[in-house]
């Protein structure tokens, strides 16, 4: 049976006879901060890792000077970009593959040793991105280097399980921590750090690289997930308890449990239900993978955007969404079901799509900009509704299978979008961005589905139905 709402799982008090006041560490035990400083050193050098590798085919595969690769040329974009993209999807296609098979044991191994080794492993994974990217820079200072070699930096990202780990860890650890209401503000604070921190990075991107160089962009890179990751180790409490646990050794069950979880008979309509939420989940997955990918390369062929120009609309496009929370959330009395503004969230995203793939003119990118300010709340409402299908102790499984799934999909997302692209840059490279649009579009007509089917049983789903504030 799932908990009483409001009631915590793991409570960081200390109950003992005589009331102790918290220590100072008690009051940076959350995972909001780790996370917004590990998206903040992500973000900061995306794009810029994006460049280099652009610049180093340039320079190393097709042999251009390093003018011809410094000034934006729409001959030599024309000829770099097809291939650069291969590698940026091969890039992808890593990130999202190995770590979807860690993933389908990282629940049994998390149960046994605790949610804060998966969080600190995956942090440390991604520490050694920017490391090893700060190396090869440095070296390609002073000598062409294959653009190839930048993928060798992925690898240790790739060996601990990378993003997969790293979101079943923070879910897991939030789900143990807390129940009903409180679980899903807490989901909705770590989406917030999520885009504060996407944000953050833009914006320092955009006047960092400029005035250093890839080699210091990297560096604050993976100086700053250092400092996240040992946030978690000092402050972060593991929230599982170990204490009268009888001791687990490592088998396949974590497997087992997931796929009975998944695909078990539930009342009514909740498996469908809960098929269609982790399709709109997985979906809403490729559409960002696949985006990453081919935006920056769409921008930078059809409106000849620098990694500075690129990194300041990223930062509007991120910050419009936080700000149009915080005006809900604190400005206003508005009560909305979850249902609902999943629906207005990618409705949203359709009438952005549609823009960026018309856009003839800046304009039209901005008006995308402000169409799209309802996309942060898509993620959260599939999550919440989520846990409104399955008990709480089945949410850890199901939060597994999406990431599993969102993961192993855009092996075939990235390639299309790539593919897409690079065959249709010379005559309309908008095209690509109208994938996004149809899969948006699917979450719509999934939501509808789902509106049906609660609609029709609205004494069993009322809980869908019910509206609480935002």
């Amino acid at each position: 049976m799932p908990l009483s709402e409001g009631e915590e799982v793991f409570d960081d008090t200390d109950h003992t006879s005589s009331p102790q006041r918290k220590s100072w560490k008690d009051s940076f035990n959350c995972i909001e901060p780790p996370v917004l400083i590990l998206l903040f050193g992500l973000n900061l050098s995306a794009t810029v890792f994006s460049d280099r590798v652009i610049y180093q085919v340039c320079r190393y595969k097709f042999k251009f000077n390093d003018a011809e690769c410094s000034v934006k040329s729409t001959d030599v974009e024309k000829i770099v970009e097809p291939y650069a993209a291969k590698i940026l999807m091969t890039k992808i296609v890593c990130e999202s593959v190995f770590p979807a098979i860690i993933g389908l044991f990282v629940g049994t191994w998390s149960n046994k040793y605790g949610r804060k080794p998966m969080m600190l492993t995956s942090f440390i994974g991604f520490a050694f991105i920017f490391i090893i990217a700060t190396i090869i820079t440095a070296v390609s200072n002073y000598v062409p280097v294959n653009p190839w070699l930048y993928l060798v930096s992925i690898v240790p990202e790739c060996l601990v399980g990378g993003n997969c780990v790293y979101a079943i860890g923070i879910y897991s650890y939030t789900t143990d921590r807390y129940s009903g209401f409180r679980r899903m503000l807490r989901m909705s604070l770590i989406e917030a750090a999520v885009y504060i921190g996407l944000a953050l990075g833009s914006i320092t991107a955009s006047f960092l690289f400029p005035k250093t160089n890839a080699t210091t962009v990297f560096i604050v890179s993976a100086c700053s997930i250092v400092i996240a990751t040992l946030y978690i180790a000092f402050f972060v409490k593991e929230s599982i308890n170990f204490e009268n646990r009888r001791e687990e050794t490592f088998n396949h069950s974590g497997v087992i449990s997931i796929l009975k979880s998944s695909f078990k008979k539930r009342a009514r309509y909740d498996r469908l239900i809960l098929w269609l939420l982790i399709s709109i989940y997985v979906m809403n997955v490729i559409v960002i993978d696949g985006q990453i990918a081919t935006f920056y390369l769409y921008l930078r062929s059809k409106f000849e955007w620098t990694v500075s120009d690129y990194t300041r609309f990223e930062f509007f496009s991120i910050i419009l969404p936080v700000a149009l929370l915080y005006l809900l959330k604190f400005q206003t009395k508005l009560t909305i079901s979850a249902l609902t503004l999943a629906l207005m969230s990618y409705g949203s995203q359709i009438l952005k799509s549609v823009s960026d793939a018309t856009a003839t003119s800046y304009w039209h990118i901005t008006l995308g900009i402000f169409l799209g300010s309802l996309k942060l709340f898509a993620l959260p409402m599939v999550r919440v509704m989520i846990s409104l299908v399955v008990p709480s102790n089945e949410f850890t499984e199901i939060i597994a299978v999406t990431n599993i799934l969102g993961n192993f999909l855009p092996f075939a997302a990235a390639p299309l979008y790539v593919f897409v692209y690079t065959n249709t840059v010379d005559f309309y490279s908008g095209t690509v961005l109208f994938i996004t649009t149809g899969l948006c579009l699917m979450c719509y007509l999934f939501l509808c589905v789902i509106m049906v089917l609660t609609r029709r049983n609205m004494e069993y789903y009322k809980k869908f139905l019910n509206k609480s504030g935002i």
